[in-house]
């Protein structure tokens, strides 16, 4: 939750000093995240958050993809582990990380269309 809130005083703040305790935020709440499935909403969420904080309002748009990317293929890799109520909280989840993977592939012109 501190995270996310860091985030956006970041976002509506754009400081530096609020880019630093965002970025410590989200480390804090990565590692975590560790310690939970890949596939949990929890982490995927984390995940999300931390990588639009990266792309969007640090500038860093490489990492930014990167983590959305890396929390997309490890939850997909575990999905028939799930039962059909896990596998539901998650793919909303992982819906939402893969448009973000999609539009900024796009953006940054790694894909085609």
């Amino acid at each position: 939750i501190n995270a996310e809130y860091m985030g956006y005083i970041c976002e509506v703040s754009r400081s530096e000093a609020h880019k630093e305790k965002a970025l410590d935020a989200y480390l804090a709440a990565t590692d975590a995240a560790k310690a939970l499935p890949l596939t949990h909403p929890v982490a995927l969420n984390v995940a999300l958050n931390y990588g639009v904080l990266l792309y969007e309002s640090v500038g860093d748009r490489q990492r930014g993809l990167a983590v959305t990317r890396a929390a997309l293929e490890g939850a997909e890799s575990r999905l028939q582990s799930l039962s059909e109520v896990e596998k539901k909280e998650t793919c909303f989840v992982l819906s939402l990380l893969h448009d973000n993977v999609v539009m900024w592939e796009r953006e940054l012109g790694l894909t085609s269309g």
